[in-house]
């Protein structure tokens, strides 16, 4: 599975990141989509004084929506996670809302157990 990207995304690079590099919005709008199959799945990102609020939709009805405002920088938090108790087809879909003053919104990584 891979993500899809809409909107403004740019890719920064840095070994604090899950993978060395994670993608930032700061357009509100913008969107990272991820379908897969499995039980579990995590969002990971950066929490930090720049960042804001995103929507998190689970196989599209809004399942909440997370500020990851930090008074300080931390790396590869779990900001949101969703279980199921079988195996199946899900789609996970961050909507970036464009948080005034602290727009960011930043995608380490999506973490899927099978």
């Amino acid at each position: 599975s891979s993500v899809k990207w809409t909107g403004a995304w740019t890719t920064d690079s840095h070994a604090a990141f899950s993978g060395g590099s994670a993608r930032t919005a700061t357009a509100a709008g913008a969107t990272a989509s991820l379908t897969f199959s499995g039980r579990s799945v995590a969002w990971v990102t950066t929490k930090a004084p720049a960042n804001g609020a995103v929507q998190v939709w689970v196989d599209g009805t809004l399942a909440a929506t997370v500020d990851t405002f930090g008074e300080s920088t931390t790396e590869r938090f779990v900001a949101f996670s969703r279980s199921w108790t079988s195996y199946g087809s899900h789609t996970i879909k961050l909507v970036v809302v464009g948080t005034a003053d602290r727009p960011q919104v930043d995608v380490d990584a999506f973490e899927v157990i099978h």
